[in-house]
């Protein structure tokens, strides 16, 4: 075989990536990766922050937690996913177009979520069906939830909201 010059720089550059890799631990090689590159089957980071100001503006750490058989409770640290831990109340489907998980349906029924729905759902863009019931939250409906195009259901009955239903939920399917 006949290496020309470029071909053993090439072999160079690949073997001193191949030595950088080997050094970092696994988890730096986690955390380089979610830094530099999507991870295949990652949720987009709007979606994440959604579910964030969710867990925030409902007091999540007062929540009620089911069994393990029902998933995993919400957890915020670095690195997490919640549809590869199955969170509870979560079901997520891969957007093969984004390379992405999808957040699709919420159901948190009976689960003590105390305060008010954040306008940030919206940010949710494949959520389909968002089933709250039965739980203490109070103000208003944000009227943003109407411009959730690929919102289908919304259960938010037995809790303690006020005000009008916005004009802006008619524009669901």
């Amino acid at each position: 075989m006949i290496y020309t010059i470029h071909s053993y720089r090439l072999v160079i550059v690949l073997i001193l990536i191949r030595l950088v890799w080997a050094t970092l631990s696994i988890t730096n090689r986690k955390e380089y990766m979610n830094s530099n590159w999507a991870i295949s089957g990652s949720i987009p980071v709007q979606e994440m922050f959604a579910l964030q100001e969710l867990y925030l503006s409902t007091r999540g750490d007062e929540w009620t937690w089911r069994n393990s058989s029902h998933g995993e409770p919400w957890n915020f640290t670095a690195n997490c996913n919640p549809c590869e831990e199955h969170w509870q109340g979560l079901t997520c489907e891969f957007d093969a177009q984004n390379s992405s998980q999808q957040i699709v349906d919420i159901s948190l029924m009976y689960y003590n979520l105390n305060g008010t729905l954040p306008s940030s759902l919206v940010k949710l863009s494949k959520l389909e069906r968002f089933v709250v019931s039965f739980n203490n939250i109070y103000g208003t409906i944000p009227p943003c939830l109407g411009n959730a195009t690929a919102l289908q259901y919304l259960q938010l009955s037995y809790n303690n909201l006020t005000g009008t239903i916005p004009a802006s939920l008619g524009q669901l399917h």
